[in-house]
C-alpha cells in the first residue's frame, strides 16, 4: 500500500494542480471504465467515477497520448478517488500534463 495517510482532514505529500481530462482506469485483466481527473501531482490524482473501486486495488491509468501508467486506490468518499501513481511522474511529464489539460478549467 502507498505511503499516503489520510486521517480526518485530507493529508497529501505533494501539492496538486487541478486538471479536467478524461482517462481510462483498467484492473489487470479487466475492461477499461472512463473517470474524470480533478487534479494531479508527481504522485497522485483525484478522479470521479460513480461506482466501486476497492481501496488497495492496483490499476493502470491511460491518457490518450502516454504509455499507460501503474497506480493505486488510496482513499473513496463518495464518488471521488484519490489514487497514486506506483512509479512518480517526472517532471517533465507532469508539466506536459498540466499544461495539456489545466486549460480546460478556463
Amino acid at each position: 500500500m502507498s505511503d499516503f495517510l489520510y486521517s480526518g482532514a485530507e493529508r497529501r505529500n505533494a501539492a496538486r494542480t487541478p486538471i479536467a481530462v478524461s482517462a481510462t482506469l483498467r484492473a489487470s485483466g479487466g475492461h477499461r471504465i472512463n473517470v474524470a481527473l480533478k487534479d494531479i501531482s508527481e504522485i497522485g490524482f483525484r478522479c470521479e467515477y460513480a461506482s466501486d473501486l476497492r481501496v488497495g486495488e492496483q490499476m493502470w491509468l491511460k491518457f490518450n497520448d502516454f504509455e499507460a501508467m501503474e497506480v493505486e486506490v488510496i482513499r473513496r468518499e463518495g464518488y471521488d478517488y484519490g489514487l497514486s501513481f506506483l512509479r512518480p511522474l517526472h517532471t517533465a511529464m507532469l508539466d506536459h500534463i498540466v499544461s495539456r489539460y489545466a486549460h480546460a478549467l478556463a
